[in-house]
């Protein structure tokens, strides 16, 4: 399917540009802005939807469509923004289209006006995040994404004041963490000139001195099924061009009856679809490998939207035994297993909190452990599947724990080759970090660990359910989730550079690396020395390193030691 967006700065002037642009690119759903009225126009084939403004000559949306869509929506059921004839959304069988033009704001504009603009970001937020299908929208945005989207003299030369953009940059951010993708972005992570807007002055659109004012953003699970995006710049008429994406989704039939699902999962080559996430996950940990963070970013969103990394998290979590979580739901059945696949979409995803479980262990001490939702474990198992890939790229060489192929034999071997002989340290640190999952903090884990930071922070602040209280999250994550010792590895991966940088500050060759030598299972951590007065200074360097992360040392189990000790 080809959507096409244009703000086409009155349609009765721009008629005939119009409708060469549809002769020449016939795409299946055009989404206009700015028609400034309704008119009369001949175009064959499509269902037009208007929406205009109550005021003459001003806003104004139009959305034609070949396919007659399942419902239309007009504005967004607020009065005092829909009497401007700003958004229409048309309901299609997999997804809503959504075309929006965005309020303006100018430096001369009154201050109600801001106030107007700035609440519209959020209504208009608000309606998005509640339709209850993945969405596309696209349309005149009146907002630069980040600086690649505006020519520099423009943004030296621009009327709007410079927090006012800050402000509607906000917003749009605020706007694509419900769930959303800038289409062109994600193509085009570093490209700058690619304007869709240019002011009628001095030649600006001759010399591409303009503006990224127009996007098609997509809720993350349809980004995978986007072919293309393309701007035509070469189309005139407006001081906007037209652009459009080509996107092809591709979902399981929802006609099929129970047992048809359960043949379905039971007829599932699990051996291929290991085999295919195995390949997705081996150009995420290329990219990470690379320093490539975009695509990284890109990769992951392809994974996680893709069908064989979601049915293998629920293969995964469904293959071992686990309490139920605050529902109550164990998915047992076949036909509940290929349902479950089906549930897990980002767009609109609220988790449930977890259920508080005291678990006593054979030796009679008490393990608190967070129990998560079916869906919600198969949904953090699924983000799991995207972040493993980049934790094993950039771990620590020494640490062992939560990683594939390696064992706590193979710490002991590689212990033993580090002190043993006459060069050995004399000295080692062993440290062991206090209450790690209890205190981790999840603003340092919002900010640094690469993956989709929407997700992870639901999955950190879903809140906890104890003696049938709710309770917030504010730090420190469940035991019981698989993702848990990715995040508890890349929280404390880095230390052994961070020791190196400080030990040797400005060389690139060490004095000694047997002095600093960092070996690690989960959060206990043993560190080689030279001598004891290095062995302090380790242990201050530790204490710093852990204190940025919200994390502090178990003063009655660290120690450091003579190794003739």
């Amino acid at each position: 399917m080809k959507i096409a967006s244009w703000n086409i700065n009155g349609i009765a002037a721009h008629r005939r540009e119009l409708i060469k642009f549809l002769s020449d690119t016939k795409p299946d759903v055009m989404c206009i802005q700015e028609t400034r009225g309704q008119i009369v126009l001949a175009t064959p084939g499509y269902h037009d939807f208007w929406f205009s403004a109550s005021e003459p000559n001003y806003s104004g949306t139009l959305v034609l469509s070949r396919r007659e869509p399942l419902s239309v929506n007009l504005g967004i059921g607020i009065k005092k923004y829909d009497r401007e004839g700003r958004a229409i959304t048309l309901e299609y069988r997999d997804f809503y289209v959504v075309n929006v033009y965005v309020p303006n704001y100018q430096a001369q504009s009154p201050p109600e006006r801001r106030k107007f603009r700035l609440n519209w970001d959020a209504a208009f937020r608000t309606y998005v995040s509640k339709l209850p299908k993945p969405v596309v929208v696209c349309g005149d945005f009146n907002v630069t994404h980040t600086e690649k989207d505006i020519y520099p003299s423009e943004a030296r030369s621009s009327t709007v004041p410079p927090d006012m953009i800050t402000e509607e940059r906000k917003n749009f951010e605020r706007l694509l963490d419900v769930g959303l993708k800038d289409v062109f972005r994600a193509f085009y992570p570093e490209k700058r000139d690619a304007f869709t807007w240019w002011a009628h002055k001095n030649q600006n659109r001759i010399h591409n001195k303009g503006s990224r004012l127009d996007y098609f953003l997509v809720s993350n699970e349809l980004l995978t099924f986007v072919k293309s995006i393309k701007h035509y710049t070469d189309t005139q008429g407006s001081d906007h061009c037209p652009l459009s994406i080509m996107i092809n989704v591709t979902v399981q039939r929802t006609d099929l009856s129970d047992q048809d699902l359960a043949d379905q999962w039971e007829a599932t080559d699990w051996v291929l679809v290991k085999k295919k996430v195995h390949e997705m996950q081996t150009a995420i940990a290329q990219a990470a490998y690379n320093l490539d963070w975009e695509l990284v970013s890109q990769l992951q969103d392809k994974l996680t939207a893709s069908w064989n990394a979601r049915a293998l998290a629920v293969y995964e979590i469904t293959n071992k035994k686990s309490a139920p979580g605050v529902d109550g739901v164990v998915w047992q059945t076949s036909e509940e297993k290929a349902n479950a696949v089906r549930s897990l979409v980002s767009y609109a995803y609220t988790p449930l909190p977890y259920l508080h479980m005291d678990i006593l262990e054979a030796n009679g001490k008490h393990r608190n452990i967070n129990v998560a939702a079916a869906r919600d474990r198969a949904m953090i198992a699924l983000y799991a599947l995207s972040l493993s890939p980049v934790a094993e790229t950039t771990a620590d060489k020494k640490s062992f724990s939560a990683r594939g192929g390696r064992t706590k034999q193979d710490l002991h071997a590689y212990l033993f080759e580090a002190l043993d002989g006459p060069q050995a340290p004399k000295v080692v640190v062993i440290a062991d970090v206090r209450a790690f999952y209890e205190s981790a903090a999840h603003r340092w884990m919002i900010d640094h660990i690469p993956m989709n930071k929407t997700m992870l922070r639901k999955f950190l602040k879903a809140g906890v359910v104890r003696n049938g209280e709710l309770f917030n999250i504010d730090e420190g994550m469940s035991m019981g989730i698989s993702i848990s010792p990715l995040l508890a590895n890349m929280m404390l991966d880095g230390l052994q550079t961070y020791l190196y940088d400080h030990l040797y500050p400005g060389q690139e060759q060490k004095q000694s690396y047997a002095n600093g030598e960092l070996f690690r299972w989960a959060d206990d951590i043993l560190v080689t020395a030279d001598t004891w007065e290095q062995a302090e200074k380790i242990l201050e360097l530790i204490a710093d390193f852990l204190a940025d992360r919200g994390l502090g040392l178990n003063q009655e189990k660290t120690k450091i030691r003579r190794i003739s000790k």
